[in-house]
């Protein structure tokens, strides 16, 4: 068994050396240069790594072929009715683009064509002139059969298969604003919001690995849902504790709770009403840091964006470290994706290094250097921490970085 293999089973730390790895990896190519023609508000790369969606200057709906950078379809928010776009998402089959427009969700196929405008988001009575409820994130199950939205009051679930009998999917040419606003199949609150309002708020929905539950952290709880009859299954009371978005795991077991000078590792046993938080060794995670769950549940994240040096650390769900990672001082993290997949992590740093690493093995396998121009043109205390967008596809062979007026696409060489 070669070295860092002996090191990931022996779960414990695997120093990368940064000058050896990059002598031995393969490199990083430059596929598209792709501008925008104005700032970039956020981009969604697909799982197959073919198409990009891109919104700018937060009024332009884009997407493009990632090869070619040849734009498949455009649309444009109606301004004068206070429409804008937000962060898109593709559907992990690829079929499907959601994108948050003017208090609703706008469900497109690939092709462009209009399904539906998911709505249900906002109350009742609005008054006039208030701004919509803010839509705080939207996922697809792995099936692509569901498309789950949620606010800071409540989540919601749509089926695919209902715009599907309802004929959306038979009409080429639907006109993007007279299309039918829909409401969702379930709404999903939880036992514990208080009555009438109150100090209560979701911080992340997301599906769970089975595909048959809903996962969600709140002030106060983490909430577990039925996807077939959106009943709430079981609540995890936090005890006063907070999980923040990207803390909660797929597997529904793990959260990642913060404290103001640490993070730890926290385990949810279905037996017990309350969090029982494990800390192997007595020691946290990494202090003053970030962190985040792999797709799969099998890997946690924790770096720092405001220490000067490139520094992150990959950690089992039993709280011990698998792969530490640092690089010269003066090289701040900015930006991290894992792969669709959960097999790779891509990592950008302030001067726009792209890193990719091998989360079984522990390795990094390649590396490109990067050029400054990429956040910013001048450099001062003030701009840091500088933060880069960056995402990959299902294998994490594709990479994308978002700039300020242009994407930038990359294809990591086989290894």
């Amino acid at each position: 068994m070669n070295r860092p293999a002996a090191l990931l089973a022996a779960c414990v730390v695997a120093c990368v050396s940064p000058r050896a790895q990059a002598q031995a990896s393969p490199g990083i190519q430059l596929v598209a240069d792709l501008p925008q023609g104005g700032q970039i508000t956020g981009h969604a790369l697909s799982p197959d790594g073919r198409r990009i969606a891109a919104v700018v200057l937060a009024t332009r709906l884009r997407v493009s072929n990632a090869d070619s950078g040849r734009a498949d379809w455009e649309l444009a928010a109606n301004q004068h009715n206070s429409e804008y776009f937000s962060q898109p998402v593709f559907s992990p089959d690829g079929n499907l683009l959601a994108v948050e427009s003017a208090g609703e969700v706008a469900l497109f196929h690939a092709d462009g064509t209009l399904l539906a405008r998911l709505g249900g988001h906002q109350p009742a009575q609005t008054r006039q002139g208030r701004d919509p409820v803010r839509i705080l994130g939207v996922r697809f199950d792995a099936d692509s059969r569901t498309v789950m939205t949620y606010t800071r009051m409540k989540a919601m679930l749509f089926r695919v298969n209902e715009f599907a009998d309802a004929g959306w999917l038979r009409r080429q040419f639907i006109k993007y604003r007279g299309a039918a606003s829909l409401g969702p199949a379930r709404t999903l609150l939880p036992r514990d919001a208080p009555p009438g309002g109150g100090p209560f708020e979701f911080h992340e929905v997301l599906y769970a690995q089975n595909g048959k539950e809903l996962l969600g952290s709140s002030t106060t709880h983490v909430h577990v849902w039925s996807v077939g009859t959106g009943r709430e299954l079981r609540a995890t009371e936090l005890d006063g504790l907070a999980v923040r978005p990207g803390f909660l795991s797929s597997d529904g077991r793990h959260v990642a709770v913060c404290w103001p000078d640490a993070v730890a590792l926290g385990v949810l046993d279905r037996s017990r009403p309350a969090l029982e938080l494990k800390r192997e060794h007595g020691q946290h995670l990494a202090q003053g840091a970030n962190c985040a769950f792999s797709p799969d549940g099998r890997f946690i994240l924790s770096w720092q964006s405001s220490y000067p040096m490139f520094n992150l650390h990959v950690w089992d769900m039993n709280g011990r470290e698998l792969m530490g990672y640092r690089d010269k001082p003066g090289d701040r993290l900015s930006g991290v994706a894992f792969s669709g997949d959960g097999k790779r992590l891509v990592a950008i740093d302030e001067l726009g290094i792209v890193r990719v690493f091998d989360l079984d093995h522990g390795t990094l396998v390649a590396r490109r250097e990067g050029e400054y121009s990429m956040i910013g043109v001048t450099r001062s205390p003030a701009d840091y921490p500088r933060s880069i967008p960056i995402s990959t596809d299902r294998s994490g062979r594709r990479v994308v970085v978002q700039e300020r007026e242009r994407l930038r696409v990359f294809d990591v060489a086989a290894r």
